[in-house]
């Protein structure tokens, strides 16, 4: 039997299309970036926070939520100075 493609992968691949169109999109990429945490994709995650953090104006109230995300995830890949790094800044 196939397998059942969960509801978070269909909004990735979704996500993926959309980002073609709007490369350039933070609150797409934070979307992605939270998507793909939930499917423990945690590099694919950080690339989407990276990115996100790369588009976002400086002064932006939303650097500080991806600079929390960015934390979470350097955590999560076990880089904890990197994680400590992101989250003062947060």
């Amino acid at each position: 039997s196939k397998a059942q493609r969960s509801d978070v992968d269909i909004q990735l691949a979704q996500g993926k299309k959309w980002l073609k169109k709007r490369p350039n999109d933070v609150v797409l990429l934070m979307t992605l970036g939270r998507l793909a945490t939930t499917k423990r994709k945690l590099t694919l995650a950080r690339e989407h926070f990276d990115s996100a953090l790369t588009q976002a104006p400086k002064g932006s109230s939303l650097r500080k939520e991806i600079y929390r995300e960015l934390g979470g995830v350097c955590h999560g890949l076990g880089d904890s100075q990197l994680a400590l790094q992101y989250l003062l800044k947060a």
